[in-house]
C-alpha cells in the first residue's frame, strides 16, 4: 500500500506543527514559573534608623544566586529600591551566612 505524496506532506506537516506547539507551551510554562517568594521584615534600631531584613523562600530545584560573584556567569541577585521622601538608605545589602546557605540581612 502505498501513501499518496500529498498526505504524507499533510502528515509532516501536522507532526511539525505539533511539535512546534508543544515546545512553545513548555516554554512559556517555565517562564511562568514563580519559584523564589520573598517576604520582609524591619526592625527600629534608633528612632531615625531601621534595619530591613528579606528573606527569600526558594522551591527545589532552583537557585538564587548572590550579589557578590563575578561577571560572566548567571545573572546576580539585584535589589531596587524606590526614592521616597524623607527617607535614605545609609549602608549597602550586607549578605549574612545561615546553615552554609548565603543569606541577605
Amino acid at each position: 500500500m502505498t501513501i499518496n505524496p500529498i498526505l504524507k506532506t499533510l502528515q509532516l506537516r501536522s507532526f511539525f506543527l505539533l511539535a512546534l506547539l508543544l515546545g512553545l507551551s513548555l516554554q512559556i510554562k517555565a517562564q511562568l514559573a514563580d519559584p523564589v517568594k520573598w517576604s520582609y521584615e524591619s526592625k527600629m534600631t534608633s528612632s531615625n534608623n531601621a534595619i530591613l531584613q528579606f528573606t527569600a523562600t526558594i522551591e527545589d530545584g532552583w537557585y538564587l544566586y548572590s550579589q557578590n560573584i563575578q561577571d560572566g556567569g548567571p545573572i546576580k541577585t539585584s535589589f531596587y529600591f524606590n526614592k521616597i521622601e524623607g527617607f535614605e538608605f545609609v549602608d549597602d545589602v550586607e549578605i549574612e551566612e545561615e546553615e552554609g546557605l548565603t543569606g541577605w540581612k
